[in-house]
């Protein structure tokens, strides 16, 4: 009986049109599809396969994407399987964040464009051909550095200030958006340097909950003022959410930084008209 060599793909998703979509561009004698509909048919899946590489999509009913794979990744066994999300809705930074956070590896947007889907797919199944401790050791380091390099390359291609960060917190990168908003190299804001932009009313509280979250190991919120490069200073809102590793250990942080002077402000002037 012949032994069945091909790297097996799980695709989730509740769109008939996207997995058929999927399968023919992923129509390879190395690769062997196993489909899904749902959160709950991908958790069944993976107790009869094993797989090497797992496309889930954000946006299903029941378990969605990130849930789906909080679970998956909660389960020692399975929590080596790189994950790559899928989603036509939520192309918003802010849930490409919480895709990384969840254990995603990467994501690809629909309609998906068939090049980039098999050179994503094709360089993650390559890290599955690295057996042994040693070797998936090695490839735990590539794919995190890979991440990172991903991460920054998308970070610095939106308006939003981002940065990582190491895990006892000190930052070390920080985005271009950044750079342009308070007119600081990166070099003047790493380690606990970018927190001289913070206005000195809100030092204390943004400290405080950025500490505190590192020593639980959790992410956390906070809204400050950060001064601009003309002096001015506008309201943001700080946003960590903690970086881990494929084996679930905490590695470092994910940061974000959105601007919300404006819907501050509003609010403070109908907060007036209603006093007055």
């Amino acid at each position: 009986m012949q032994t069945d060599t091909r790297i097996k793909i799980l695709l989730t998703d509740d769109r008939p049109e996207n997995l058929l979509a999927l399968e023919a561009i992923l129509d390879s004698p190395s690769y062997g599809i196993v489909k899904a509909r749902s959160g709950e048919e991908a958790l069944k899946a993976l107790l009869t396969h094993s797989f090497g590489l797992i496309l889930l999509d954000v946006q299903m009913p029941g378990l969605n994407g990130f849930e789906t794979a909080k679970l998956i990744k909660a389960r020692g066994v399975f929590r080596h399987i790189p994950i790559i999300f899928m989603s036509a809705i939520h192309k918003a930074y802010e849930y490409v964040l919480k895709g990384y956070a969840a254990g995603g590896v990467d994501y690809l947007f629909t309609p998906f464009d068939p090049d980039i889907v098999r050179a994503k797919v094709a360089a993650l199944v390559e890290l599955h051909h690295q057996s042994g401790s040693l070797a998936q050791e090695q490839a735990d380091v590539i794919h995190q550095n890979e991440r990172r390099k991903r991460y920054r390359n998308l970070a610095d291609s939106i308006p939003i200030i981002v940065w990582t960060a190491r895990l006892d917190g000190p930052i070390d990168y920080i985005n271009k958006e950044w750079r342009n908003y308070t007119g600081l190299t990166s070099e003047q804001s790493k380690g606990w340097r970018w927190m001289e932009a913070v206005h000195q009313e809100d030092l204390q509280e943004c400290l405080d909950h950025l500490t505190h979250a590192i020593r639980r190991g959790q992410g956390c919120e906070v809204e400050c003022r950060l001064r601009g490069r003309d002096g001015s200073y506008r309201w943001h809102r700080l946003q960590t959410v903690p970086e881990k590793a494929l084996k679930g250990e905490l590695i470092g942080w994910f940061g974000s930084a959105i601007d919300i002077h404006d819907q501050k402000q509003e609010a403070w002037k109908k907060k007036l008209m209603r006093l007055s």
